[in-house]
């Protein structure tokens, strides 16, 4: 997986072998939708499935500022 560490955006993801085909839905499915890493860590997956995988590739990830927080969102007052 391809981030940015300093607020979860998601750049890319490449799946190598056999059931990549079906595992590279939700990355896809993500980085259209805009969704952080910090708020599909938080996404339920089955057990025991193939889908833990990209469960665990989201969860590894280290990123520096929680999901909310982000210069669009950031409001100052003068």
């Amino acid at each position: 997986m391809i981030y940015r560490p300093d607020n979860g955006e998601i750049l890319g993801v490449h799946i190598f072998g056999l059931h990549a085909a079906d595992l590279i839905h939700e990355a896809s499915n993500a980085i259209a939708l805009g969704t952080r890493i910090q708020e599909i860590k938080l996404a339920v997956h089955a057990h025991p499935t193939l889908s833990e995988v990209v469960d665990e590739l989201f969860k590894a990830a280290k990123v520096d500022s929680p999901a909310s927080v982000t210069a669009q969102s950031v409001k100052v007052a003068v």
